[in-house]
């Protein structure tokens, strides 16, 4: 039979079979990096089996809910990720020479036996939740996109296009959210330019898809309304009266 070995420290192994052995199998499949959890060909059968998707994960949440065949491509690898995560944060500790080898050994029993738990490990190569600022796609469009030219958005709903292209991208870089603090700045001046200085008073509709899409990776495609995870539309009236108090934020000479 074939083993597949990774290439992790002896001194990490040894320590995992001594949890293992001090806690019980169970224990390593309750954290998520069991084997029937790192079985590829176990856990599909598992996945495929069960009504409830959470159950087998590796991250059991809220977010967890979908059966398809990207949900389980994404779900199978979380706990070799999530084991991987235990063995850089160990070996982090380890080379550190204020902690060494004990306190490392000491931080990984408390990760299994769940004393302390590291949000989100599996995905612990990506930063978290970050704000971006919209000053370099107003100015620049999406340059970054390899395969088509996305050039500045000139007009008020090519860059509410632009904010959800460059949502669903981000967010995909990231473990956690992504938001946009000067998006309503933006939003009101691209208005002006369009609609004119009144353009609350016309029956201008915007639609906001606010919803997880289901080709991401990562659930975490939080545009702008909180509340709702379907596609909102709403008067221009109803949007800014809802979310802004002052109109006017952009001075026209700074673009």
């Amino acid at each position: 039979m074939l083993l597949i070995r990774q290439s992790f420290d002896s001194r990490f192994v040894d320590k995992l079979r001594d949890l293992e052995n001090k806690y019980g199998l169970e224990m390593i499949e309750a954290d998520g990096i069991g084997p029937s959890k790192l079985d590829i060909n176990q856990f599909a059968r598992n996945f495929f089996k069960k009504n409830v998707v959470a159950d087998i994960s590796s991250d059991a949440n809220a977010n967890v809910d979908d059966d398809s065949v990207l949900s389980f491509e994404y779900e199978f690898s979380k706990s070799i990720q999530k084991l991987n995560a235990y063995y850089l944060f160990w070996k982090k500790i380890v080379e550190n020479p204020k902690y060494g080898i004990k306190r490392a050994n000491k931080l990984l029993e408390l990760c299994i036996n769940g004393s302390l738990k590291i949000h989100d490990a599996h995905q612990t190569t990506k930063p978290y939740c970050y704000a971006f600022s919209l000053d370099q796609l107003v100015q620049k469009g999406l340059p970054f996109i390899k395969k088509i030219k996305i050039g500045v958005p000139k007009h008020f709903s090519s860059f509410i296009n632009h904010v959800i292209q460059f949502t669903a991208y981000a967010s995909n870089q990231l473990a956690g959210a992504s938001s946009f603090p000067d998006l309503f700045v933006y939003m009101d001046w691209f208005a002006r330019k369009d609609f004119g200085e009144n353009y609350l008073e016309n029956d201008i509709v915007l639609t906001i898809n606010d919803k997880n899409y289901s080709f991401k990776e990562s659930y975490n495609l939080d545009v702008m309304n909180k509340e709702t995870k379907d596609v909102l539309t709403v008067t221009a009236k109803q949007f800014f009266d809802d979310n802004m108090q002052e109109t006017h934020l952009v001075d026209d000479n700074c673009l």
